[in-house]
């Protein structure tokens, strides 16, 4: 039996399934975004890896680094008691905390190491360890209201 499950938009306020948010952000967020001022910026969809009922849409600024990301995901989903994280990019490891020896810093800009139609994966906790799998959905020009990473 196949699992949905919905999500509120935290622009509207509307209650959609995963793959309508998807379509309705991208008209949501151009309605939000009317008259101000535009930046470059990321639309991500991040999922539980091999949890796909488990699942937000972010938008970030593409100048956002992904220690930035790395932040808001521990604050809005991951974190309990501060352990090691990593992003895994095309081969490349990013890792918190830097320093260890496991991989680059997470001071790398999101627009230096993301593309649109991209998939990567975030790593929490290497001992019991949480896997998400995220794609970026969009490159897209945003409003300057949002100055870092922020769900729907």
């Amino acid at each position: 039996m196949r699992r949905s499950s919905k999500g509120k938009c935290h622009l509207c306020g509307g209650i959609f399934g995963k793959s309508a948010m998807t379509r309705h952000l991208e008209k949501c967020r151009q309605e939000d975004a009317a008259g101000a001022s535009e930046l470059k910026g990321f639309h991500l969809l991040v999922e539980g890896d091999g949890q796909p009922e488990y699942w937000m849409h972010i938008e970030t600024p593409a100048e956002a680094k992904l220690k930035d990301l790395d932040k808001f995901l521990r604050d809005t989903w991951l974190e309990c008691c501060g352990h090691m994280s990593a992003f895994r990019i095309e081969g490349q490891s990013y890792v918190y905390p830097s320093g260890s020896g496991l991989g680059k810093s997470m001071n790398a800009a999101l627009e230096k190491v993301l593309a649109a139609g991209m998939s990567f994966e975030h790593e929490y906790d290497f001992g019991t360890t949480t896997a998400l799998a995220l794609r970026v959905v969009a490159e897209q020009t945003r409003s300057r209201a949002h100055a870092k990473p922020s769900g729907f």
